[in-house]
């Protein structure tokens, strides 16, 4: 019973002296109201991969995002998680290579693209995030494109051999580097686009046509 005790009485005060022990010290918070640059790297080379400016936990101000090598790779701004102002892609030599403008997260206004060299390649207009009319493209030289390629349409009939009807797309100037899509609607009137298989810059829309249908 002593020696019980005694280990008894031996507990109690090394249990009660741990409050006599001084805290250890917790990492401040941060305030989450200033901002607060983020950056991350890449794994290999250990280069800076990124680096975002967040407020409030959310991004506020310019997001960078780096080539592998170093070099800038796009610029965007951003308002509480939305893109907001110019968006900038670069080319490795410093070049802007496409600019972007936007408003609340939609593009808005002409859409820039250059040529590697600094030359205006294309002007495209947007509002409110859709494509508009009024795109303009420029050739190296920075002259103005006036005449576009044509798409062409064909229809070959063997109806009376297998009982398909196909329609051929290609383009005027024969080009290869070329893709085709088909406007589909469901029973819902959704509108979605299928692209269709090219060969040879050729998109071919077979339809099967049973005998007994006019």
């Amino acid at each position: 019973m002593k020696i019980n005790q005694i280990v008894f009485s031996v507990l109690v005060i090394m249990l009660g002296s741990c409050q006599f022990l001084p805290k250890e010290n917790k990492t401040p918070k941060t305030d989450e109201s200033k901002p607060t640059l983020v950056k991350t790297y890449f794994e290999k080379s250990g280069k800076l991969k990124s680096e975002i400016t967040f407020v409030n936990n959310k991004k506020n101000g310019p997001a960078k995002k780096y080539y592998p090598s170093g070099e800038l790779h796009t610029l965007v701004d951003y308002v509480d998680n939305v893109k907001e102002g110019e968006t900038v892609w670069y080319y490795k030599n410093g070049q802007a290579y496409r600019v972007t403008q936007y408003v609340k997260g939609k593009m808005e206004g002409t859409r820039k693209i250059y040529y590697e060299n600094g030359k205006l390649q294309a002007e495209i207009p947007y509002e409110n995030n859709e494509l508009i009319e009024g795109l303009k493209e420029y050739n190296a030289k920075g002259q103005l494109i006036s005449k576009y390629p044509e798409i062409i349409f064909e229809t070959q009939n063997t109806l009376l051999v297998n009982n398909q009807f196909t329609l051929i797309c290609k383009m005027s100037n024969k080009t290869k580097k070329v893709s085709f899509y088909q406007e589909l609607t469901n029973d819902k009137n959704q509108i979605s686009l299928l692209e269709l298989q090219t060969k040879n810059g050729i998109a071919r829309i077979e339809n099967y046509i049973p005998s007994s249908t006019t």
